[in-house]
């Protein structure tokens, strides 16, 4: 198999496993043959929307913020609302192996982050 067709099939597992989720700006980040093991390694990453909770303090300073925010009133309610969520995106590093005689994806591992590495 060429590297291209390696790298499509990577592209395709990644959006297959992760279709339950809205992943974004899937990006091409590593192509290695190893031949030893007739298996490609194939370096994805994509975005992948995250919900964090946001302290009761940073809620408030967001209102007081936004002088016309609705949920002004809301400032005393009980249970956590929407409002205490905040949406953010962190960039994933996947490192697949894909057999070169098949096609078949052998495993999917995280992969380290490029900034992260000595």
């Amino acid at each position: 198999m060429d590297p291209k067709r390696a790298i499509e099939i990577a592209r395709e597992y990644v959006k297959d496993v992760y279709s339950g989720e809205a992943i974004t700006n899937i990006g091409l980040e590593e192509v290695e043959y190893l031949p030893a093991d007739d298996v490609w390694r194939i370096g994805i990453s994509f975005s992948r929307e995250r919900q964090i909770p946001r302290t009761r303090a940073q809620v408030i300073a967001d209102m007081m913020a936004d002088e016309n925010s609705v949920h002004r009133n809301k400032l005393t309610e009980g249970p956590a609302s929407p409002i205490d969520r905040k949406t953010i995106f962190e960039q994933v590093y996947k490192s697949l192996s894909i057999s070169d005689s098949d096609g078949q994806v052998l495993s999917m591992k995280n992969m380290a982050h490029p900034d992260m590495v000595a």
